[in-house]
């Protein structure tokens, strides 16, 4: 594998990762599809439940069988969503992890003597090391956490939508506040410097 990186085109962390695992870019989809899904069917089975209860105590007309289906495929839809996209999942971060070390490795391979000469052989395999594990975590927190809850909290809108207009327009409000006090936050800017010292510091 020939150095593919550029250090002015891939200086940033997300051009450095598009860069070397543009080719794990369908994975990362289809897991964050397949999570996506799973949130989704839980809210799916929270509905059918209610009904199925309002069917027991106020509505004996409501088709309960069709409702134990439903239920039952919900539940099943959670299972197999939350499996396939856990084997897209493994795939994913085994191959961005091993194709971040061995792009890394090889633009090391093609510095200068001077830059050996300052470090370490363990000092430079442990940055590629930490650089690989940053970009691993990165990506299970995106897919795993940011778009699955972005995801449960649209549909949760959607479905409250549909029962009391006020009910949603109360989450978006909230899930807007709580956006901004993420984004706002010390301890995510944080995380964002220290990933990038990591990632210009291996290279």
């Amino acid at each position: 594998m020939k150095d593919i990186l550029d250090l002015k085109r891939h200086a940033t962390p997300l051009r450095f990762f598009l860069a070397v695992n543009r080719k794990e870019i369908p994975l990362i989809l289809l897991n964050i599809f397949f999570y996506s899904m799973g949130a989704v069917s839980l809210i799916v089975l929270s509905y059918f439940l209610g009904k199925a209860i309002d069917g027991l105590t106020n509505s004996p007309e409501i088709p309960l069988r069709t409702l134990m289906y439903l239920i039952v495929g919900s539940v099943v839809w959670y299972e197999v969503s939350y499996r396939i996209g856990h084997i897209c999942e493994i795939f994913a971060k085994t191959r961005i992890r091993a194709r971040t070390k061995k792009a890394l490795f090889n633009h090391t391979r093609s510095l200068s003597f001077g830059y050996f000469a300052d470090r370490f052989a363990g000092e430079i395999a442990h940055k590629i090391a930490m650089c690989a594990d940053a970009f691993e975590r990165l990506t299970l927190v995106l897919t795993n956490n940011v778009i699955e809850e972005i995801v449960l909290i649209a549909t949760s809108i959607v479905v409250l939508g549909f029962i009391n207009p006020w009910y949603a327009i109360f989450l978006l409000l909230w899930s807007l506040f709580l956006f901004l006090g993420l984004t706002g936050a010390s301890s995510f800017s944080n995380s964002a410097l220290s990933l990038d010292t990591i990632i210009k510091s291996s290279v």
